[in-house]
């Protein structure tokens, strides 16, 4: 599995548990062995993917919400 695979199933399966609330993540406390580029990165790709809705803010926080199908 790739970090970018990790990355992904980590965010997903909390937004799945969470549907169909938001949750939110903090890119130091929640993925402390990340760069925030890295981060931010794998967020705007996993956006454009589709299975997620994503509000990414221009900060060190971004909101997920699990679409379901």
């Amino acid at each position: 599995m790739t970090k970018f695979e990790a990355f992904k199933d980590q965010i997903t399966n909390a937004a799945k548990a969470s549907s169909p609330e938001w949750v939110t993540f903090e890119y130091e406390n929640d993925f402390p062995g990340y760069n925030e580029s890295f981060v931010y990165e794998s967020v705007c790709a996993i956006k454009k993917m589709g299975e997620l809705e994503v509000r990414n803010n221009a900060d060190r926080y971004f909101s997920v919400k699990f679409i379901s199908a």
